[in-house]
């Protein structure tokens, strides 16, 4: 009896590990990192390249979960909802990796508070401070979502 219910076990092991392949933006156009080169930013300009209320997004090109939020952060760029800034996430910007650092940015003005946590990491600037420092897709996902509505 063993023998014939373990190939049964085995099914649901197999179909979960099979996947798509697809990531959560596949809903969305192919997109590269070169459409956006007009909103690509420095860190220093993080403040100072907008007055009004807009997002800064840190990312990398090895980072796999950048890679599976490319698509959807960019189409959000582009479509114009509110203002959206990209920056390579390179080893000169400040780095610090607990939540409790990065949830201590919130209400900052100054680029001397800003720093990667982890990539990809999207910031809210709201009235010349930081109001979201937001890190994981699923939680960057949402906060995008407010705007397709």
């Amino acid at each position: 009896m063993r023998i014939k219910i373990a190939p049964l076990l085995l099914i649901p092991i197999l179909a979960s590990c099979g996947g798509s392949g697809e990531s959560s933006s596949s809903a969305f156009p192919e997109h590269d990192y070169s459409e956006i080169e007009k909103l690509t930013i420095t860190y220093d300009q993080s403040f100072s390249i907008n007055e009004k209320d807009h997002y800064v997004y840190f990312y990398q090109d090895t980072c796999h979960s950048c890679s599976e939020l490319k698509n959807e952060v960019i189409e959000f760029a582009l479509h114009g909802y509110i203002d959206f800034y990209f920056i390579f996430a390179t080893t000169e910007i400040p780095h610090n990796y607990t939540f409790q650092e990065i949830n201590q940015t919130l209400g900052s003005n100054s680029i001397e508070d800003v720093f990667v946590g982890i990539t990809p990491q999207l910031v809210l600037i709201k009235n010349g401070k930081i109001e979201k420092n937001i890190i994981k897709n699923i939680f960057i996902q949402e906060e995008l979502s407010h705007y397709y509505q």
